[in-house]
């Protein structure tokens, strides 16, 4: 049997649609796996690079974990910090009211509710924990935070209590002191707390920028190759109907013939 000769442009449009047909193919081999389908050197140094990213995302959320924990340890100790220095306001009244009196028994009863409100320091400093840290207790905790692999922010305590602070019905000063004091230890655990605040959203950032990356390595845009599909599949359509065309246009000539 002899082979089948093909004119040229029969020829050049089954090679035409052999790739259109390839491209499709390729393009729905994406949809279904949601991966881009390259040339497999090509698929390997994506997937290595791809999981090198999305390992150091995971590293970088294991130490996210780390400073949020950090951040509300030490959001907790402000509080008990707030707590105490209202309570310090309390205290002062008294003291100024205990000043103002000779009365023994009037001064017996300012000094009963001054240990009371002293002890309620002692509370808002031994209870304004998290996870075990103690920042503003008698004997504090330094907080350290981890924010990379290679560094970290330390929060140091501050003790707190009635007895570290020197509490002093008969002394106003005392009050006042004390009051600086809290106030102090706020604004410097309110700092660093701002600072991990901040490694926080970097470190938020950076996690997503690493897992995006990974993604658009090997991962791909489904509406993209949605379009693409269907814009190789009407190529197709087309280009099996020219071919149709061109293999009716060549009988016709042969009928001229025979």
């Amino acid at each position: 049997m002899a082979d089948v000769q093909l004119t040229a442009p029969i020829s050049n449009q089954l090679d035409s649609i052999r790739a259109i047909q390839r491209s499709y193919d390729k393009k729905s081999e994406e949809l279904a796996t949601f991966r881009k389908n390259d040339d497999q050197k090509t698929q390997r140094i994506a997937d290595y690079v791809a999981k090198q990213l999305s390992d150091q995302a995971s590293d970088y959320l294991a130490i996210k974990d780390s400073i949020r924990q950090g951040a509300s340890k030490s959001l907790v100790a402000q509080s008990g910090l707030r707590s105490i220095d209202k309570t310090l306001d309390q205290l002062k009244s008294l003291a100024l009211q205990h000043e103002n009196t000779s009365d023994a028994a009037t001064q017996a009863k300012l000094q009963a509710q001054f240990d009371a409100l002293s002890k309620q320091v002692d509370n808002f400093a031994r209870d304004s924990s998290f996870g075990g840290t103690q920042l503003i207790s008698d004997q504090p905790d330094d907080l350290v935070i981890p924010v990379s692999k290679d560094s970290s922010i330390t929060i140091k305590g501050q003790a707190s209590d009635s007895a570290s602070l020197n509490l002093d019905i008969t002394n106003v000063k005392s009050i006042d002191t004390a009051k600086a004091q809290i106030r102090a230890a706020e604004q410097s655990i309110g700092s660093d707390a701002a600072t991990v605040q901040i490694r926080e959203n970097f470190t938020d950032k950076l996690v997503n920028g690493l897992q995006e990356g990974a993604a658009k390595l090997v991962n791909v845009d489904l509406n993209e190759v949605a379009a693409q599909a269907i814009t190789a599949s009407t190529r197709n359509q087309l280009a099996t109907e020219a071919l149709a065309l061109s293999a009716k246009s060549g009988r016709s000539i042969l009928q001229l013939f025979s």
